[in-house]
């Protein structure tokens, strides 16, 4: 597993590069108050978030749900959502990306916030994600 050196982002990964694989898997953890997320997005791959402590708020098309340590959430491809940590507390969470492929786009933006060039691997066609709206809490 790698650890993302960017200082709000903590990222540990069982690459999917690695062998054959069909899903890739994803520790991730996010500081204290004030991580916004990415954009109301849609892609076309399946995102599981497993919330292992803490508190996260995401929105499923119009919907807006928090999770805290032990919850599930189920992002289907194609369906509008984002995430963000409004907790004043650490959250962390197993991401689960089915099928593969978007491990590349987190490598590559890992590499850019070093300095580095992102490895070889990482080069290879990432899946599209559309940006659709806001971040939580953002007007636009």
């Amino acid at each position: 597993m790698k650890q993302n050196d960017h200082p709000s982002v903590r990222d540990q990964r069982a690459p999917a590069q690695r062998g054959d694989r069909r899903t890739d898997l994803a520790r991730r953890e996010h500081g204290p108050g004030g991580w916004h997320g990415p954009y109301l997005h849609t892609h076309n791959f399946d995102e599981t978030f497993y919330v292992l402590e803490g508190e996260l708020t995401f929105q499923l098309e119009a919907e807006l749900a928090t999770a805290r340590g032990g919850d599930v959430v189920l992002a289907p491809r194609n369906v509008p959502h984002t995430l963000a940590n409004r907790s004043d507390s650490p959250a962390r969470y197993v991401l689960i990306c089915n099928p593969a492929g978007f491990e590349r786009s987190f490598a590559r933006m890992a590499a850019e916030q070093r300095g580095v060039a992102p490895p070889d691997w990482a080069q290879k066609p990432s899946p599209e994600v559309v940006r659709v709206g806001p971040r939580i809490g953002d007007s636009d």
